[in-house]
C-alpha cells in the first residue's frame, strides 16, 4: 500500500510488517500486537524570533513501527522492532 509518493507499506507472508521510504526502511516482526504508520510534523523554532520575518517552518516525516504498545519513530536508518534475541 503507497502512503505517500515516497513512502510504501507491506507485510510479508509470515507476518513482519514493512515502511520503506527514502529515508530507510522500518521492519516490525510479528511478535505481538503490530502495526507501522508514518507521522508527519512541523516543527516551529523555539526563542527570540525578528519580528519582521515570518517563523521558519520546517517539515518532518517519522515512519513509526508499535510492538504491544511500545513505539520506535525513525528517521534515516534502518530498524528491526521486536522482541526476539536477534542474532546477526
Amino acid at each position: 500500500m503507497t502512503l505517500y509518493e515516497d513512502c510504501k507499506a507491506s507485510e510479508d507472508e509470515d507476518g513482519t510488517k514493512h515502511l520503506t521510504s527514502a529515508q530507510g526502511i522500518l521492519s516490525v516482526l510479528p511478535d505481538g500486537e503490530t502495526r507501522v504508520f508514518m507521522r508527519n510534523f512541523i516543527k516551529m523554532p523555539m526563542g527570540r524570533q525578528d519580528p519582521d520575518k515570518p517563523p521558519v517552518q520546517t517539515r518532518h516525516r517519522w515512519l513509526v513501527g508499535e510492538l504491544d504498545g511500545v513505539r520506535v519513530y525513525v528517521v534515516g536508518l534502518k530498524v528491526i522492532l521486536t522482541k526476539q534475541d536477534l542474532r546477526f
